[in-house]
């Protein structure tokens, strides 16, 4: 069952590929196997995916908290002026 998971499991399917694209990529072709020794688990996967992604929501919403404050002080200069 385990080997079946392991087929499947998205850290094979997408993160080691991609870790080798750029590896290689960035130091050439002598280092594209080195990624593959590194063991990558899915809860260290999964736990880094969630901390970036929330840092990025942090992130939106204060630039959405930003917009809108100053949204509201550009209407009320408007409606100050009429």
């Amino acid at each position: 069952m385990y080997r079946l998971f392991a087929l499947y499991n998205p850290t094979n399917t997408l993160i080691n590929p991609s870790l080798v694209e750029v590896t290689t990529w960035v130091f050439g072709k002598q280092w594209k196997k080195k990624p593959e020794t590194v063991q990558l688990y899915n809860n260290t996967v999964k736990l880094r995916i969630q901390d970036l992604s929330a840092g990025t929501e942090k992130q939106l919403v204060s630039l959405l908290k930003s917009s809108l404050l100053l949204l509201c002080n550009l209407l009320n200069q408007q409606m100050c002026q009429d």
